[in-house]
């Protein structure tokens, strides 16, 4: 029997309330509600940042979870809505029409919000197979009014490409985009695509399109109200999230502080309303008493109970302070417990319990869930957000014992933002690119030409006087956009002309020169052998699953193809590119953790002393829980620390070291060195480059990047270097948004008293 099971009695009952419980166990509470009384359950909270947390608690129990969010008024009418919360929220109502049963977690603003009627939703999915007859004007018409934009090339969830009778779409709940060929009006293949190829992955029957807005119908809709949902009631019936529950309980969390959220932001919207949206005159969603719900439960974790015909079912949950790892405190908290009869349950990861073991000055048991020892020790791989203490049973987390230990627990999306490879081949008209035939021209667009009476799309690129080509669009490839420097005009070459064959050959003979030096080079690191490093271990899967964030797919590819080269007697020369924040430093401090484990020692060279300074703070909370030792050389470090860290590399106590170019300096002689870590190679000078191809020849080299300058980029997608990309976000990272707008003291007071 889980431990669980007989933890907490779940009782429910229409307007009833429940108090005394803390977060941590009102989650236990709605996990076992809802496992046992086979409905959904929406969970209403004040804010986006209890939200989340309430979402990454429910998560340790089921992953039948999903979030409703919504950023706040001022942020969504004044400025813009943000599309990650956008796409969570879409995720959650595709879920729920396909009658999926879970826990859904919202917080005010998110359960005030119009919304079409489920009915209307469902009648915009798009169910198609092939045979079908669908007209192909008609489908893309209904994608445009569900919100997909229409662009050229298909890069990015949420956008549409016609191309004659093919219609590319990235639908919202895929992984890859679709390719759909019509003939006629009839469906005659749908396959899915790779975004940077266009190639085929897959032949498939059948695909369903969801939506990609909340603003849906079938109404002509002007230009000023489409997308923005103050306007939906004025085209359809609206309801609020609660309306696409088909039966299950509405939990509201300290009701009394969300009425007191609510009259706030009404003040708020009255303000905003009056000085900026004067013209505007209907409602911005709906009211709290709008919204009727047939099984209103209500979860007070503070004691602000005003209504005394509620049904109060009492807990008495005690909360536990850190213990700031405290050993001493710690042992003599748990005898104490033990002693008054209870059972303790220490809930950590497997490498965090082999270090408290060793910690603990009292007998234990190593047991599961399923398999507590009463009034004993009990240690429990399995991870929990917040430990307490309720009736007989003692739990403690990370949380408690250790320090700094917040864990958070993203939202899976198979949201995908455009390729950033791919953006470069997106042409605008009057763009210059080059034609490896004809030379440099002038796109022109799109056109649309008939042929023995099909209509087919081109690509319209201008050359001298009035000469033109015209190249179908699914052979794109044959175009590459012009680059130069800024404000340099290329000459446009003329059709039939020797110029362009005169220019490559030059070109050629340069290109020659420098690969000729490029190729011995890398000739010279591939004959010589390098390290083998060993296979992974059980403290490097400790250490990866330390990491307190999900990982995304590029993140685990990327990981996976460094350790590949790592373990390889070929020395490693790898460029891992990746926009700002798109985790390429976890990726780098996973292979520095790889080479550390076989007594290698790492440096990781940065361009400047506050880039050193920030990547040497967050290796010491990240390699905290494990023995690696840690120093920081550049222009701060006192002179005697110098000396120390120049000793310990050459005596080999010191693992990982960051810098600046002061680690390229004749007197910094690593013991054993295994692994070059640079972070953006291209803004080092040419003396230091120099001294970095030294160490090229014989040890593993790892390059980050967010911009790589053309030449090494290049040089990875010829083979010469490997290449590795991070192209997805980590899940919830807000992009930076720019906004100019007019002054606005509302929205100022708001961004500065903001949590």
């Amino acid at each position: 029997m889980n431990f669980f099971d007989n933890l907490i009695h779940v009782d429910v009952k229409k307007n009833m309330c429940i108090a005394g419980l803390s977060d941590e166990l009102f989650c236990v509470y709605l996990y076992k509600l809802f496992e046992e009384k086979n409905k959904n359950i929406l969970f209403v909270v004040n804010s986006l940042y209890e939200a989340n947390t309430l979402f990454s608690t429910l998560n340790n129990y089921t992953d039948k979870v999903r979030l409703f969010p919504m950023d706040d008024f001022l942020t969504s009418e004044a400025l813009a809505i943000s599309p990650d919360l956008k796409i969570n929220r879409l995720n959650t109502l595709n879920d729920l029409i396909y009658g999926e049963r879970c826990i859904v977690i919202t917080n005010l603003i998110g359960y005030l919000r119009f919304l079409p009627s489920k009915k209307t939703y469902e009648d915009f999915v798009l169910n198609l197979w092939v045979g079908e007859e669908i007209s192909p004007k008609f489908f893309v018409e209904k994608l445009i009014k569900s919100n997909y934009s229409r662009t050229t090339l298909v890069t990015r969830t949420g956008e549409i490409g016609v191309r004659g009778f093919v219609i590319d779409v990235f639908p919202i709940n895929e992984e890859y985009p679709v390719r759909i060929e019509f003939f006629g009006d009839e469906i005659d293949s749908i396959r899915y695509f790779d975004v940077n190829t266009q190639k085929t992955i897959e032949k498939i029957n059948k695909i369903s399109i969801n939506p990609f807005s909340e603003f849906l119908t079938y109404d002509d809709v002007t230009e000023e109200h489409f997308g923005k949902q103050k306007y939906l009631p004025t085209y359809e019936d609206v309801v609020s999230i609660s309306e696409y529950f088909n039966s299950g309980y509405v939990f509201y969390k300290d009701y009394e502080q969300l009425k007191t959220s609510y009259l706030h932001m009404l003040d708020e919207i009255n303000t905003y309303n009056n000085e900026r949206d004067v013209k505007f005159k209907g409602n911005y969603m709906f009211s709290l008493d709008d919204i009727k719900v047939s099984y209103p439960v209500y979860y007070m974790s503070i004691n602000n109970i005003t209504n005394s015909d509620l049904d109060v079912l009492k807990y008495d949950v005690k909360t536990i302070n850190n213990f700031a790892e405290d050993i001493d405190h710690i042992n003599s908290f748990i005898r104490e417990n033990i002693a008054s009869g209870k059972t303790v349950l220490i809930c950590l990861k497997k490498y965090q319990l082999k270090s408290i073991s060793k910690k603990l000055n009292m007998n234990y048991v190593e047991a599961t869930l399923d398999n507590i020892a009463l009034n004993k020790v009990n240690l429990i791989e399995k991870e929990f957000n917040h430990g307490y203490i309720f009736n007989d049973f003692v739990l403690l987390t990370a949380n408690e014992l250790f320090i700094n230990n917040e864990r958070k627990r993203k939202y899976n999306t198979t949201f995908k933002y455009s390729s950033s490879i791919s953006d470069i081949s997106k042409l605008n008209i009057g763009d210059y690119v080059v034609h490896s035939v004809h030379g440099i021209g002038m796109y022109n667009g799109i056109k649309t030409l008939s042929s023995f009476g099909y209509e087919k799309d081109y690509l319209e690129v201008l050359y001298q006087g009035t000469d033109k080509i015209y190249i179908p669009v699914e052979k794109i490839d044959l175009l590459t956009k012009y680059s130069t420097k800024d404000g340099v005009l290329p000459k446009v070459n003329k059709l039939g002309g020797t110029e362009w064959e005169k220019t490559k050959a030059r070109v050629r003979s340069k290109v020659k020169d420098m690969a000729d030096k490029l190729l011995k080079l890398y000739a010279e690191r591939e004959s010589k052998k390098g390290f083998a490093f060993s296979p992974d271990c059980d403290m490097l899967h400790d250490f990866e699953n330390d990491f307190p964030y999900e990982l995304t797919k590029d993140q685990i590819t990327a990981i996976q193809q460094i350790k590949a080269d790592m373990e390889k007697s070929v020395p490693m020369d790898r460029l891992l590119c990746g926009d700002v924040g798109f985790g390429k430093t976890e990726v780098a401090f996973v292979a520095a953790f790889k080479a550390i484990l076989d007594s290698k020692q790492v440096l990781f060279l940065c361009p400047t002393t506050i880039l050193s300074n920030q990547h040497y703070e967050n290796a010491k909370e990240r390699f905290k829980n494990f023995p690696v030792s840690i120093a920081l050389l550049n222009r701060f470090t006192p002179a005697k620390e110098v000396n120390n860290i120049i000793e310990g590399l050459k005596s080999g106590t010191i693992d990982l070291v960051f810098g600046t170019h002061r680690l390229l300096s004749d007197d910094v002689k690593p013991k054993d060195l295994g692994l070059l870590i640079i972070d953006e190679e291209q803004r080092f000078g040419v003396l230091h480059k120099e001294k970095i191809k030294e160490y090229k020849t014989n040890v593993d080299v790892l390059t980050l990047s967010a911009t790589p300058i053309p030449r090494t980029l290049q040089m990875s997608l010829v083979g010469i270097r490997s290449l590795s990309l991070i192209e997805t976000p980590p899940v919830n990272r807000y992009p930076v948004q720019t906004y100019v707008i007019q002054e606005n003291m509302q929205i100022l007071k708001t961004l500065f008293t903001r949590n």
